[in-house]
């Protein structure tokens, strides 16, 4: 954490490889962006991983991570915002609380969520208690046993992993792209091993 590469500058461009034939005086730049702190930088991968279902881009990553340094370390502070975003119009529009719920629990834990605890939470919605947000934190910050924290702990491993990727060149692509490179990551080690060779595959030269 702390800054990532961004882009070439000067005889190279783009975010691959840079190759520069040395038949003049030449200039080349590297553009990092700041990510912020290990602890933000970090917490805002979960965000993205249980709000999202998928590896943070590194851009989006930069921003949220300062954001959080911004308001003392707080993913409070800004998880809020994830909830209007675009992305959440998109792809969870029109869904019922019920469905809404499940999905978090889907894409944190890779599990629904259990009878008691879903209606639990759903009442809580309803009463204005909670938000979709803070259910978010809710779930990561409960996974602390087995199955339910190896579980993240890969999901954050393999997104982790892609965001690097990401950072030293390797393209994106779209928001549903990072969603199926998670999806079946499991607590079973055998499921990070496939995920992270499908990145490897998705960003060779």
């Amino acid at each position: 954490a702390g800054s990532v590469f961004s882009a070439w500058g000067g005889a190279c461009s783009g975010t691959g490889t840079c190759a520069v034939s040395m038949s003049s005086a030449r200039n080349v730049t590297a553009t990092f962006v700041y990510t912020g702190s290990a602890y933000s930088f970090d917490y805002v991968q979960k965000a993205f991983v249980a709000y999202y279902g998928r590896p943070a881009d590194p851009a989006g990553q930069a921003y949220w991570a300062g954001r959080m340094d911004a308001e003392g370390g707080s993913l409070n502070a800004i998880i809020g915002a994830f909830g209007y975003s675009d992305e959440f119009s998109r792809r969870y529009g029109g869904l019922t609380n019920t469905q809404l719920v499940t999905k978090i629990f889907q894409q944190a834990l890779g599990r629904d969520p259990d009878v008691a605890g879903l209606n639990w939470y759903v009442n809580e919605l309803l009463a204005g208690r909670r938000t979709l947000q803070t259910i978010t934190l809710d779930v990561l910050n409960g996974a602390t046993t087995a199955p339910d924290s190896t579980v993240v702990a890969n999901k954050l491993g393999v997104a982790a992993y892609y965001s690097a990727k990401v950072a030293a060149g390797c393209v994106y692509g779209t928001e549903q792209d990072g969603v199926a490179l998670i999806t079946g990551v499991t607590a079973i080690s055998t499921t990070v091993t496939a995920a992270k060779a499908a990145i490897d595959s998705r960003c060779a030269p």
